[in-house]
């Protein structure tokens, strides 16, 4: 079993995310397991050289999208959901099975439907 840690919000160190990645690595290894984090696009290696991160996603849970103001929240749960989607497939390259755990602690909307339709497009043995 492994734990892949989607954090699409880690972009710096001044944010929860720095700290509670480290974290996650640390009791990961104090249990044994295997732990690889995903980080935003926008983190610089200063940031994802130490976690072993790799930066992958483009979008953090809180980030707007400018559309039109009556289909504001719907336009960002769709748009930023497809990325979230396609960026996931990189758990697929990464080798990730039905025995590994994907944890992404700060989901919204538009990542629990990416996450979603990423599973849909897995079998059922996967």
């Amino acid at each position: 079993m492994r734990f892949f840690v989607l954090q699409n919000g880690l972009e710096s160190r001044a944010t929860h995310y720095f700290n509670e990645s480290l974290a996650w690595r640390e009791v990961c290894a104090e249990q044994g397991i295997a732990c690889r984090i995903y980080a935003n696009r926008k983190a610089p290696a200063s940031i994802t050289q130490p976690l072993g991160a790799v930066p992958v996603f483009s979008f953090a849970a809180d980030d707007g999208v400018r559309f039109d103001p009556t289909t504001q929240a719907m336009h960002d749960m769709v748009f930023k959901g497809d990325f979230f989607t396609r960026e996931c497939r990189v758990l697929d390259a990464h080798g990730v099975s039905a025995e590994d755990v994907v944890i992404v602690p700060y989901a919204g909307a538009a990542e629990m439907l990416g996450l979603a339709r990423w599973l849909e497009a897995r079998t059922v043995a996967e």
